[in-house]
């Protein structure tokens, strides 16, 4: 396909010519984008930019449901005012063995 091309090049072709010789040739799949007519081809267009905004769309939704889902209210300290005494009475008893 290469040598073809450079073929074509070389006898003068212009670029649409050579779209058009290997478009009648090979059909529209040798295209790197179908043109935009014809059903098949615009129902293709369509469905691309309709899969791209849905994908847009879920992730927005997933965020801000993610967002919403983090706690809104802060922890509450706990309080260990009844273990400071049974800490401070076990480190008085406390005697270090030699």
């Amino acid at each position: 396909m290469r040598e073809e091309l450079r073929e074509k090049l070389a006898a003068g072709m212009t670029d649409d010519q050579v779209y058009a010789a290997f478009v009648s040739k090979f059909g529209t799949k040798v295209l790197a984008a179908p043109p935009f007519k014809g059903a098949f081809n615009i129902v293709s267009w369509l469905l691309s930019a309709a899969a791209l905004v849905a994908g847009v769309v879920a992730l927005s939704v997933y965020l801000r449901r993610l967002k919403s889902a983090e706690p809104k209210t802060a922890v509450s300290p706990v309080d260990t005012s009844k273990f400071d005494k049974e800490i401070e009475d076990e480190l008085n008893n406390f005697t270090p063995e030699d």
